[in-house]
């Protein structure tokens, strides 16, 4: 029978809280975007590059900083990446056309759903309990990727309301992350305490 998960955490995570106010700024975006949904196509295009060039740098910060730290950190590096490269593109051509900009973001949504999916089974291997509803809330996020690809009719009000549920999903998986994150290294001990206490 395994007591400890197969993965630990020596030490604790540091700048745990720059993936919670990554959460904060996606929910809020995600909220502020349902409000106005009929924005123009040039400021929603904007909007999602600079909230990609923003998470994404923050996130490289957060991962090199954790590197040592985190089993499995490539994820997060690559997430970084896929960020940086998403918004790079969206700033350098903003005037993407209608037809373009749904394939765009689905694309970046199913990549950042995947990423998601492997958050949540290092989370699992982590030994955290509620691994499986970020499973889930990315899997929901991939779902909403496609209906973006597969529909790009819906226009850019449907493009934006679909966007800001994703970002509203995925700033849940931050924060949720970044807890599970702040006393991951404590979980090894407290499992051991239980079982010595309960024999």
């Amino acid at each position: 029978m395994r007591i400890l998960p197969k993965k630990q955490l020596t030490k604790a995570i540091r700048y745990w809280w720059v993936q919670l106010l990554n959460g904060l700024l996606l929910i809020g975006v995600g909220i502020g975007i349902i409000q106005i949904p009929d924005e123009s196509f040039f400021s929603l295009t904007m909007l999602i590059s600079i909230i990609c060039l923003i998470v994404g740098f923050s996130q490289l910060f957060y991962t090199v900083t954790n590197r040592k730290e985190l089993h499995g950190w490539g994820w997060y590096l690559s997430s970084a990446f896929i960020d940086i490269f998403f918004g790079s593109i969206l700033i350098w051509n903003p005037l993407f056309s209608v037809e373009q900009l749904p394939f765009f973001v689905g694309l970046w949504l199913i990549l950042k759903s995947s990423n998601g999916m492997s958050l949540a089974i290092d989370l699992k291997e982590y030994g955290v309990k509620l691994w499986w509803w970020m499973l889930l809330i990315s899997s929901l996020i991939g779902v909403i990727a496609l209906q973006v690809i597969v529909y790009p009719a819906v226009g850019m009000f449907g493009l934006a309301i679909l966007t800001s549920w994703a970002y509203i999903l995925f700033g849940l998986i931050q924060i949720g992350g970044a807890l599970h994150l702040r006393k991951l290294h404590e979980l090894p001990q407290k499992l051991v305490n239980k079982v010595t206490n309960a024999l």
